[in-house]
């Protein structure tokens, strides 16, 4: 593997030949991806399988939404045609983990192709002085994930949504009554808007796939009706909204326009 130990920086493509080298070689250890201006991530394998990771935007409500999806997704069979309850745990937990490790790899595809398709990618290999890798989760393999979640992101794009990072959280910049025409759908999507679930949670929250959610909500992205700030409402304060805010009509976040990804063998 290229730049072991070291840190490097190369484009999401090539991130990819990294992740099929580390399967290949069974690697354990931990890879460091960080992008700027973008809290990093850190994906831990065991013998070239992922075995947990960390960091990223709202890492703790990433968690809590992939078990509310891995809840509402398992297949019943799943989880009920079993009576052992380290089984039952197993899988669902496995689920929550995939559902995360999609996000992440998301976030990490579109925050690269924001920063010109660049990311620094640190390959970090177990030894005396790092025996602690994040092996609590079941073990994954990536390859496929990455592949669903390009995929995703080909849909995004297509849908013209690039600009707009659903880990991102929608603040309204004004009563919004008197545009919803009767829809009394929308009219409870954007009556739960209170600046403090991401675009994700506010899926989530609805039950509802992301992307429509958001196709939704875009013109009034498109209008500055709505910014999408880059922490909750909560923390950053009503005062510090247009130092946070993200992707607006007037300043939004523009992404490589060339394609990304046909396939993965």
């Amino acid at each position: 593997m290229n730049g072991t130990n070291q840190r490097t920086n190369i484009t999401f493509k090539d991130s990819i030949v990294e992740f099929n080298q580390i399967k290949t070689s069974a690697f354990s250890g931990n890879v460091i991806i960080q992008v700027i201006g973008t809290p990093g991530w850190m994906l831990s394998f065991c013998a070239g399988r992922l075995s947990g990771l960390s960091g990223g935007i709202d890492a703790v409500d990433r968690w809590q939404r992939s078990l509310a999806l891995a809840s509402m997704n398992a297949p019943l069979e799943m989880l009920v045609k079993s009576n052992n309850n380290d089984e039952i745990f197993l899988n669902s937990n496995r689920l929550a983990q995939e559902w995360a490790v999609k996000e992440v790899l998301f976030d990490i595809i579109q925050f690269s192709q924001i920063n010109g398709d660049r990311l620094s990618f640190q390959i970090v290999p177990i030894n005396s002085n790092n025996i602690n890798l994040n092996s609590s989760l079941p073990l994954l393999d990536i390859q496929p994930l990455l592949h669903t979640t390009i995929q995703a992101w080909q849909e995004w794009r297509i849908e013209g949504l690039e600009k707009f990072t659903p880990s991102l959280f929608p603040i309204l910049q004004r009563p919004l009554q008197s545009l919803f025409n009767g829809d009394k759908e929308l009219e409870y999507l954007i009556s739960s808007i209170d600046g403090n679930r991401s675009l994700r949670s506010l899926a989530i929250h609805h039950q509802k796939k992301l992307i429509d959610v958001t196709i939704s909500l875009l013109p009034f992205f498109r209008s500055g009706a709505i910014k999408l700030a880059r922490l909750p409402k909560s923390v950053i304060g009503i005062d510090s909204l247009d130092n946070a805010t993200v992707a607006s009509s007037k300043q939004p976040v523009e992404i490589e326009s060339s394609p990304l990804i046909v396939c993965i063998d």
